[in-house]
């Protein structure tokens, strides 16, 4: 069986993200999970690039409800779980792509202000390398 590496990509917000997590990745990604949840902000990407939803991004399943979903609550690095958003990806992504991505989370986050959501801000960004290792260990013999 081979390996199997895959990417995460982790922005970090200054409170809990249980509220915007979905609807961030949408504006960040053009990608929508199966409850809907940022289908207006996928409308909004897609209006404001000219772009397809990003092709790398993956779905998986969310523990909470059982729906694919392209995000996750993450903990930021001072251990405080949910306050971080993130986004599986199959690919690493380029520097231009993690630029792209950072840009659309400012936005969103002053767009978020501009509405009155003033409550949160990014507070930075990270790329964590998710990889799984196959090994076979050996079995002793079954004692008959």
């Amino acid at each position: 069986m081979k390996d199997v590496t895959s990417y995460i990509f982790v922005t970090d917000l200054n409170q809990a993200a249980d509220d915007v997590a979905c609807e961030l990745t949408a504006f960040m990604t053009g990608c929508v999970g199966a409850d809907g949840r940022g289908e207006s902000e996928a409308r909004f990407y897609a209006q404001q690039t000219g772009r397809a939803p990003l092709p790398y991004v993956l779905d998986r399943v969310d523990g909470g409800d059982g729906n694919p979903t392209p995000c996750a609550l993450w903990e930021d690095d001072d251990g405080n779980y949910g306050n971080g958003v993130a986004i599986f990806m199959e690919d690493d992504p380029h520097a231009s792509e993690i630029d792209f991505l950072r840009a659309r989370a400012r936005l969103f986050e002053k767009q978020a202000q501009w509405f009155g959501e003033a409550g949160f801000y990014v507070v930075g960004f990270r790329l964590v390398e998710h990889a799984i290792t196959f090994r076979e260990l050996p079995l002793s013999e079954e004692s008959v």
